[in-house]
């Protein structure tokens, strides 16, 4: 993907896991991956925690929830149900 996208004229980086990377100075990002290649995204975003569950379920995350508990505010970004086909 990283070369795809680089081809294509974006602007590419690949993030270090478990490792907070500055976007902008208001904008941090993190990822944190599972065993079975899922991933959370978090983003501190201007002092409040964005937590994107999309492609992981609740595994335990106890590194994550400690790093709630440090911001007065946080939003949980997660599927709660998907429709059967």
């Amino acid at each position: 993907m990283f070369e795809d996208l680089k081809a294509q004229g974006f602007n590419v980086r690949v993030m270090r896991d478990r490792q907070w990377l500055e976007l902008s100075p208001r904008v941090h990002v993190l990822c944190i991956p599972d065993y079975n290649q899922d991933a959370i995204l978090l983003l501190d975003v201007n002092g409040r925690l964005v937590l994107n569950f999309n492609d992981a379920g609740n595994r335990g995350w106890v590194v994550v929830r400690r790093l709630v508990k440090q911001y007065s505010r946080s939003f949980l970004l997660s599927l709660a149900a998907a429709a059967p086909t």
